[in-house]
This record gives structure tokens, sequence and C-alpha cells, in this order.
């Protein structure tokens, strides 16, 4: 985003948007400001108005003389809720520059990334940077996990932002100014200390439970990192069993044993392999009384998107390497134009000439994947990762010296890099396979 472009009056409407998350108040003038807290002032708040919001189980005070903005279903980005109050944008004679504001964005995390996953992630909604943030802090609001940190303009201004999680939504509250002097700077503080959620959130509330899980075509779907919750006193053991759904085994099988996490909460991380008919836990009291929890019903491991991402590189390789080229191009989403120069007399849309002729003729190596040493989400639909291949012995792959380079000059290369992409509900290798002269 161009932040010098936030001086121009036709935006203000997409930096109060921005707002809601911490914002980003650019001044077009160069200052030197340092990150500083907001100060809990001395004033008034027992005129103080209450905002409650009754879906998303939350409430807060904020001064009076504000009128809140509200915006819901918002895009696809996974932001579901909005709320925010501002001083005026610009001042008589201080054209470009922002006063301050505090908003409240509801987000969806379904996928139950980690406060910091999260806000790397979604920087452009958390303004969370290395570069500019400082005073990190992972504590407790509201009775929920949560993290804050101040953060600086590129250019002025500064801000802070607390992100608290509560089961499978994020709250982000923040708040920005263009100086320490501005009345909602000010008072953020006290406005936050004031927000509490209202209602127990349905994951919490549930005696036994898979967190986080999905409902899809009546089946109960997990991913990697996901555990049986069970909440009951009096306990002595638990343990999770389930009937293999297609296998014709009719006795039980064991998932694991629960391990006792709190007074009266046990938890097994689930492995990622199950399918299941029905899906319970067997319990033992502490006088020795044997029960059995509800029945969960269908349950299904499902792999998430990086798996998704890993396996997508692994079967176009294997593809290639197996010569069935029309397969390996439905998981190619790279460039052409290389392959195209390589073979001018080839149809340029005939993908799977081009790729064939890439493999037998031109010097690319298609190999399958020997080892995959490290993955990385770069982004929601971006995925990298540090690829090993094989030879057809099975022993690695060393690109050596090129075109009479020594080792110095160019040392041998064992391990290479590739992106998969997403895209809607595919995913694809961005790059061809390595090349050799």
């Amino acid at each position: 985003m161009d932040q010098k472009g936030f001086a121009n009056l036709v935006l203000i409407g997409i930096i109060v948007i921005l707002l809601g998350v911490g914002g980003y108040f650019m001044s077009q003038k160069k200052e030197n400001v340092k990150s500083s807290q907001p100060v809990t002032s001395d004033t008034d708040t027992s005129s103080w108005k209450t905002y409650t919001n009754s879906k998303y189980g939350f409430e807060l005070k904020y001064p009076s003389n504000h009128q809140p903005k509200i915006l819901e279903n918002l895009d696809s980005s996974g932001q579901l809720f909005y709320w925010s109050i501002s001083e005026p944008v610009f001042k008589e004679g201080d054209v470009g520059e922002f006063s301050s504001s505090v908003g409240i964005s509801v987000w969806d995390n379904s996928k139950q990334l980690t406060l910091l996953d999260w806000a790397k992630l979604n920087q452009g909604n958390s303004n969370y940077n290395l570069d500019n943030i400082s005073d990190f802090k992972n504590e407790t609001l509201a009775g929920h996990k949560a993290v804050s940190y101040l953060w600086r303009g590129e250019l002025s201004g500064y801000g802070k932002t607390v992100i608290i999680e509560n089961g499978k939504t994020l709250f982000v509250l923040g708040v920005g100014a263009d100086n320490n002097t501005e009345s909602l700077w000010q008072n953020f503080d006290q406005i936050l200390s004031s927000f509490k959620f209202t209602q127990q959130n349905q994951e919490q509330s549930e005696p036994f439970s898979i967190q986080p899980s999905v409902e899809k075509d009546g089946w109960l779907t997990y991913q990697n990192g996901a555990k049986v919750i069970l909440v009951a006193d009096n306990l002595k053991s638990a343990e999770v069993r389930y009937h293999p759904t297609g296998t014709g085994i009719t006795q039980s099988t064991l998932a694991g044993k629960m391990s006792k996490v709190s007074t009266n909460r046990w938890e097994l991380k689930l492995p990622a392999s199950i399918m299941s008919t029905n899906f319970w836990a067997e319990t033992v009291d502490v006088s020795g009384k044997k029960g059995k929890t509800i029945d969960l019903g269908n349950v299904i491991y499902e792999e998430n998107d990086i798996e998704k991402a890993h396996n997508t590189l692994n079967v176009f390789f294997i593809f290639l390497n197996d010569e069935q080229y029309s397969h390996a191009i439905k998981y190619y989403g790279g460039d052409y134009e290389v392959l195209r120069d390589n073979n001018p007399t080839i149809n340029p849309k005939d993908y799977v000439a081009l790729i064939k002729s890439g493999c037998e003729q031109n010097g690319f190596r298609c190999l399958k994947v020997k080892n995959i040493l490290k993955e990385e989400q770069i982004s929601p639909t971006e995925f990298k990762f540090l690829v090993q291949f094989m030879n057809n012995d099975g022993t690695l792959f060393k690109k050596g010296p090129c075109c009479g380079a020594s080792e110095k000059d160019e040392p041998t290369q064992t391990s290479f890099e590739y992106t998969v992409k997403k895209s809607g509900n595919n995913f694809l290798v961005l790059g061809l396979p390595v090349y050799t002269p």
C-alpha cells in the first residue's frame, strides 16, 4: 500500500477502516517519533456510553461525544466485524496530520493460528513489523490469552495493537495517533480496561469436543495440532477410542490416553490419521466408576494448507519422473516461456509437449523429491519449500559447477527453493525442475 497516498482526503474512508486493527497514521512530513505508551488520563468516565454486541459477545465503554462507525458482512479476507470511533481526521491549518482513532475488528481464526503467527501473516491488518514495533507482551486480557505491542508509522504517527484470542475468532483492538496529546490516545487504556466478553465461548462450554474442528458434509474435520478436550470433575483417567470407518473392524481402536492439564480439564493431541464412524472417551472417576462421554460420530483428519502444498510438490515431481506429463501439468502454475524459447517448433499452448521436451531434451532434471528440509507459509496463499532431489538410483542429486566454473566460484548445490501457490481450492508448483546445461 502506498502510505504517502494516505494524505489524500479521498482516502479518509480507507484509513478509518484500517484503524480497526491499529491503523496507519502517516503524515506527509517526516518526524522521528518514538513509540509511546497510551497514558491513563484523569477523564471522568461516568458519562461514557457502553457498546454491547450480542452476536460476537463483547462490550466496552467509550467517550459519549463520539459516534461509532460499524461495518459487518465484510469481504472474504476473514474480517467479520468492525467498530471504530475517531477524532476529526484533519485539523484546521494542519493539512496532512491525522488525529487519533480507536477500533475493534473481529476476525475468523478457524485455522487456529497462534496470535503471533496471525499477526505476521496479516501485517497490513495488525501493523506487526519487526522494524517498527516495540514493547511486545504476552498477557491475559478479559480473561483470555492476548498479545500487545506498540508500533510506529513509516513516516510519522504511532499506535498500539492488542490481539485477543477467543476460540475460533480473534479480537483486534487498536489505537493510532499523530501525537500523544490526542484524547483517544490518552483514553485508550481506559477503553481497553472496559472491554469484556459477555458470553462464554461455545468451544469452552462443550464438555467433550475436538478443538479446533469444523463440520463438513456430515463429518467433524480436524487438522494437524487439534486436541480432544474433556471437561469433567473427579476423574482418575480418560482415554479416547473410535471405530475406524470402512475397515470392517468391530472392536474399538485406542486413539490415545488423555493427560490431565488442570483440575477438571483433560487433553489429547490427535494423530493425523483418524477416520471414524464413532468417537468417544471412556473415563474412570476417583471412586473407580467407569463412564463414557457423548459420541462425536463421524470424525476425519483433513490436511491443512501447508500439508496440501507439500503433497502437491511431491506429486508434481513424481508425475514428471514417471513421464506422466499430462497429469503433471495439472499441478504446475508457473511460466512456460523458457520452455517455449527452447522449443520454437512446439505449439506454445501444447503444455504437455513443452514439459515433456523440457524433461527429455532441454536439460531439466525431472527427479523425485528426496527430502523437504524446510517448509514455510509466507502468506495465506503462498508456501515456500527447501527441497532435495534424488537420482533414479536413490542417491542425493547434486548440481555441480557449470560451464568450466570452479567449485569455489560456483559451489555444488544440493537443495533448491520452490514455491507452491494456493489458487481457489487448488495448489500449484510455480517452478520448473532444476536445469543443468
